[in-house]
């Protein structure tokens, strides 16, 4: 007769996270490294960990509501975010403009930008939406979870100084 050993949610959460961190170091340190950032091969490691994330919500009953995506207060938030965000992107033109860095006249620069927004939605719902959930179900709600979130932003950042 064979037992069955079950996991619990607390060690599962756990591992889900470790999953996940890892998919994007393998993405940054090893796949970066080896072909390049001009690469389609980047979004293996970070497809998988998406798998992951969104099996795992699914396996929890997790909606989009509760893992952030609501339209309730998206009105509310814009009208407060609005004026700040415009005038932190036109700093940040004026800056690279002045610096003739970022804003270089290369048509791919202006196209990349253009995904920012979609990469930041992606970066928050994973450190937020499952992220942020899974380490509340390790640590519990409050300041442990909020650290631990905060040390893997900080991790995955590692390869930029300023991100950081």
């Amino acid at each position: 007769m064979q037992s069955q050993e079950t996991i619990d949610a607390s060690t599962l959460a756990f591992w889900e996270i470790i999953s996940v961190i890892v998919s994007c170091l393998i993405a940054e340190w090893v796949v970066l490294a080896v072909v390049g950032p001009r690469s389609a091969a980047i979004a293996i490691p970070i497809a998988l960990a998406l798998v992951l994330m969104i099996f795992s919500h699914r396996v929890y009953g997790e909606t989009l509501r509760d893992i952030g995506f609501r339209t309730d207060n998206f009105i509310a938030a814009a009208k407060f975010l609005v004026l700040p965000t415009i005038i932190s992107i036109a700093l940040i033109i004026f800056v690279s403009w002045i610096s003739s860095s970022v804003f270089a006249p290369r048509p791919l620069r202006w196209r990349l930008l253009l995904l920012v927004p979609f990469w930041a939605l992606f970066q928050q719902y994973a450190l937020q939406g499952y992220l942020n959930r899974r380490a509340q179900i390790v640590f519990g709600r409050g300041w442990k979870s909020v650290l631990v979130v905060a040390l893997l932003f900080a991790i995955v950042h590692l390869p930029n100084p300023l991100l950081f």
